[in-house]
């Protein structure tokens, strides 16, 4: 679903760390907050969210290792884990300015 849509609806920034993904299976912790937080708010569930990242990373990965490392930081983004807020997406100025 999101790769079928990303070339077409996704601001260039997003487009950009989606590629990266797919071409290199990982992205940084700053690539996966800010590609995270837009896909959280563009309506994917936190299953459907984990599953996208687990489908690229196990590719370099074990699916353990991906638990371990990278499922908190999703499950935290959905408000599950860690003080429990529920994050929104950068803007686009906080992007650029980089601090986020």
């Amino acid at each position: 679903m999101v790769d079928a849509m990303a070339d077409q609806s996704m601001p260039l920034c997003r487009q950009q760390l989606h590629q990266g993904l797919k071409r290199d299976h990982k992205l940084k912790h700053q690539g996966r907050l800010q590609f995270g937080l837009f896909l959280k708010g563009a309506g994917m569930s936190l299953e459907v969210h984990t599953l996208f990242f687990q489908r690229d990373f196990t590719r370099i990965m074990t699916s353990e290792q991906f638990n371990k490392s990278y499922s908190y930081i999703i499950r935290h983004m959905h408000g599950k884990e860690g003080k429990r807020a529920s994050y929104t997406p950068y803007n686009c100025l906080k992007i650029i300015l980089g601090n986020p």
